[in-house]
């Protein structure tokens, strides 16, 4: 039986470390090795953990359970370098994030998908949480390409919230990660495996679709995209690079053709064909992640959808010229 191990790394996660290990300790799989990492909290993240650890009786329900406390704030990313370090032997391990919602099946389903694929790496399913419609729209689009791109064959996006790998595949890949990075281990990771040719698999079970809490403000959501969009061109597989110039220029097109559309109105079919085909698509794909509720929000999501990815390109190339 394959030993698994889950990482959390947790920094002033005092209102959801309880939460997040009690969503661990109600896993319909049982057994496995639990490594929370307090990332040198201000907060007192690290003793509610302990507390609670102590009065459930975690012996009973985990195979192992470690509590950690950083000697440094090294960032998560770190942290689960750290831990990877320490694990001997062939093992799968579950990365999330301790303000993630996990269902009572995410162990047992990624650990089925593993041992139907015998995958390398296991992209999970994330959902943002239905507070904030809009948000959760825009990354079903995410999850899509996600999933279009690795039956492809060509995965191009990961997520830490919800990813499995296996130790074997990380020690043959780590090589391929840059160092000194502050994050993006995730994405740094997959681009990893691809230029090692691992076996790679996005899991659509909904069963272990792992829930994330959205941005309060439009300047925290579009801070996190730039974060993740100024990773692009580190990445040594140029794949994701030129993927994400291609749907860059495609959008800028869009914008530039309903500037022209007062001196060429036929130019609107355009847009109506592209506002079309999202609803189509992304319709399909919010039927089968059951979430109804995102249906009426994709036609608006499409309209704003070229404005707020060109917003993200001019943030990122600020951002980077700051450094």
């Amino acid at each position: 039986m394959t030993d698994i191990y889950v990482i959390v790394s947790a920094y002033n996660e005092a209102q959801n470390i309880e939460s997040l290990l009690r969503n661990m300790q109600s896993q319909t799989y049982k057994g496995f090795n639990l490594i929370v990492v307090d990332d040198c909290s201000t907060d007192n993240t690290f003793s509610i953990a302990s507390k609670y650890s102590k009065t459930h009786h975690f012996t009973d329900i985990f195979k192992s359970f470690n509590l950690v406390s950083a000697v440094s704030r090294f960032g998560k990313d770190e942290n689960i370098r750290g831990m990877l370090e320490h694990i001997k032997g062939d093992a799968l391990i579950l990365i999330t994030d301790a303000d993630c919602t996990l269902p009572a099946t995410w162990v047992e389903s990624m650990l089925s998908e593993y041992n139907k694929t015998k995958a390398s790496m296991l992209i999970g399913p994330v959902a943002i949480n239905g507070d904030y419609p809009v948000q959760a729209t825009e990354f079903l689009s995410i999850q899509m390409v996600t999933r279009a791109s690795a039956a492809l064959g060509t995965p191009l996006m990961c997520g830490g919230a919800n990813l499995a790998f296996t130790t074997e595949a990380y020690r043959i890949s780590k090589e391929f990660m840059p160092h000194g990075k502050p994050n993006g281990a995730d994405m740094y990771l997959l681009d990893a495996m691809k230029l090692t040719k691992q076996k790679i698999v996005a899991v659509t079970n909904p069963a272990a679709t792992v829930l994330t809490r959205g941005k309060d403000t439009i300047s925290s959501f579009l801070h996190q995209r730039t974060r993740w969009a100024g990773k692009a061109l580190d990445y040594r597989n140029k794949s994701i690079t030129a993927t994400a110039a291609v749907v860059l220029l495609i959008q800028l097109f869009f914008i530039v053709i309903l500037i022209l559309s007062p001196f060429h109105p036929e130019f609107l079919y355009y847009w109506a064909a592209k506002v079309i085909l999202d609803f189509c698509m992304l319709s399909v794909m919010a039927v089968k992640n059951k979430v109804y509720g995102l249906i009426p929000y994709i036609l608006p999501v499409s309209v704003i959808y070229p404005f707020y990815v060109t917003a993200v390109f001019i943030n990122t190339i600020i951002e980077r010229n700051k450094r």
